[in-house]
């Protein structure tokens, strides 16, 4: 399974990563056929996005993770189209607390939903907040080193 990271000039963008402490902003699963991104998207929930259209601002890397079952992991993604966006939960993690809503969710959280579903457990099994840090961190090899779109540095 592929996860994308990316980050973008937006001031939100600077102000997440500057709390998480994380080189990325955002992160989405990168759905079989290479073309889509599902995300949890701020302004519009959880979204099938063209990969295109994710990656373009900023900088992003793509990681290669090995989830034992796939396509588990893609059906538990695309089970959570049309769900909105965890904006409590991703207050909480500033404040240290537990505020998630079980039917919202914010990037990394659904990419490592996505993970477990598909049957990859590598993270802390009592681990409440997952950040894109958190996720980056793990020890898998990136396969697109970085992209930088046209006019971005």
């Amino acid at each position: 399974m592929k996860i994308v990271f990316s980050t973008g000039p937006h001031l939100s963008s600077w102000a997440l990563r500057t709390a998480l402490m994380s080189e990325w902003s955002h992160c989405g699963v990168i759905m079989e056929d290479d073309k889509t991104v599902i995300e949890a998207s701020a302004k519009h929930g959880v979204v099938e996005t063209p990969v295109e259209k994710f990656t373009r601002y900023g900088r992003w890397v793509i990681q290669d993770v090995p989830v034992p079952d796939e396509a588990a992991a893609y059906a538990a993604a695309r089970e959570e189209l049309g769900k909105g966006y965890d904006w409590l939960g991703l207050l909480g993690i500033a404040a240290q607390r537990d505020w998630n809503h079980a039917d919202r969710w914010f990037c990394s959280e659904l990419v490592q939903w996505a993970k477990v579903s598909g049957g990859l457990l590598d993270l802390r099994f009592d681990q409440r907040r997952i950040t894109p840090r958190d996720l980056w961190l793990l020890p898998y090899p990136v396969t697109v080193s970085e992209g930088v779109k046209a006019g971005t540095a």
